[in-house]
């Protein structure tokens, strides 16, 4: 039984990305400043999890591939 999705990885980065355009889509049209802000800075946060995620994309490659040994 396989229990590891072999498109996890693109599947995380698809989600983040989405969620980062949401939160910028979010902030440029609230009205109050600081909450705009706040969306801002959750959207940062993301992107740089995103970078992250970037650097670390052979490892886990790497760590799906012996996780499912048919996968090539």
């Amino acid at each position: 039984m396989e229990c590891v999705n072999p498109h996890l990885y693109q599947n995380l980065v698809v989600q983040i990305e989405s969620q980062v355009e949401a939160w910028n889509h979010e902030a440029v049209r609230h009205p109050n400043p600081e909450e705009a802000q706040r969306l801002w800075h959750k959207a940062e946060g993301l992107q740089y999890a995103l970078r992250v995620l970037y650097a670390f994309q052979p490892e886990f490659d790497d760590l799906v591939r012996a996780a499912i040994p048919t996968i090539h």
